[in-house]
């Protein structure tokens, strides 16, 4: 089972799973003053939202890389690096002091979160603010084998894939229910400042999606030059061999982690993790989720 300690944290009648170093930064966090100019990048863990945060960057600072090779999490701070098992206890500012150090930033800030909509800072809650807000989804199944290969890297998860899924299905995992999570951004896909992308259609085609992500962005018009520079350094591949954005948190058989993971990128890869019990399990479990919703079911399933 897992080796971390975690907690429900309500807010209203919605309730998340998170560690217990989310205690010591919830207040921080709620009253974080967001400005109109922000761009949050939100997904449930393991699903492309570092991928896109660098694609939101790239197209941002494409006339000043100088930054380029700077660690990700400097360019782009995660919002609660400081309630995470690695990062609470870091000394840098943008992991161990992350939300001072978001507040300080000069503007335009771009912030990585895997907080669901409900625990967000309230200036994004309320509307008091409307930072541009995207939000990627990957399909349950592979969010989960993905999840799970990165908690036994980190050493944070010491159950079979099995016991894992029990977990997940339980709403025992960090960020969890993933359902609730999803639709709560979902269900507010029409407004204008909601951009909401599929990690499949990234890994499918990724050049319509930095179209669509710099036409929500960014008020200059695309050209070729910059559209194959972004595309380039965005190729999975390559991020694979950037340091700064292929963070290695893993000890031990650094190799053969390396491979597990790079395959957790793949579409579908829960076709080859999962028994077909297991399958069943999430199937039943998609199926009761999205009862009086309008979310695509078949690519909940992962057909």
């Amino acid at each position: 089972m897992s080796n971390l300690q975690i907690m429900g944290i309500s807010e209203g009648e919605k309730t998340t799973c998170l560690l217990k170093y989310y205690e010591s930064c919830a207040e921080k966090i709620e009253n974080l003053e967001i400005r109109n100019d922000d761009v949050i990048i939100t997904s449930f863990p393991n699903s492309g939202a570092k991928w896109m945060a660098e694609m939101v960057w790239l197209i941002k600072n494409r006339c000043d890389l100088r930054d380029v090779d700077v660690n990700i999490y400097q360019r782009i701070p995660m919002l609660e690096a400081c309630a995470t098992a690695t990062f609470h206890t870091a000394k840098e500012p943008w992991l161990g002091n992350s939300i001072e150090y978001i507040s300080r930033l000069k503007s335009q800030r771009f912030i990585k979160t895997h907080l669901p909509l409900c625990l967000m800072p309230k200036d994004v809650r309320n509307g008091t603010k409307s930072p541009k807000i995207i939000y990627v989804i990957r399909n349950p199944k592979d969010v989960f084998v993905s999840m799970y290969h990165h908690s036994r890297s980190l050493h944070t998860v010491g159950s079979s894939l099995e016991d894992y899924a029990k977990l997940f299905l339980d709403d025992k995992v960090p960020y969890a229910p993933y359902w609730q999570h999803v639709l709560s951004v979902y269900n507010i896909r029409h407004l204008s400042n909601v951009l909401i992308i599929k990690y499949e259609d990234m890994m499918s085609d990724l050049k319509p999606i930095i179209r669509k992500v710099w036409e929500f962005v960014e008020e200059n018009p695309l050209t070729n030059e910059d559209l194959g520079f972004i595309h380039h350094r965005l190729d999975v591949k390559y991020m694979n061999t950037k340091a700064v954005v292929n963070e290695k948190f893993f000890v031990g058989d650094g190799g053969r982690h390396d491979q597990i993971l790079e395959r957790c990128d793949m579409v579908g890869i829960f076709n080859e993790e999962m028994t077909e019990e297991v399958k069943l399990k999430f199937d039943e479990w998609i199926k009761r989720n999205l009862i009086n919703t309008d979310f695509e079911e078949p690519y909940a399933y992962g057909y």
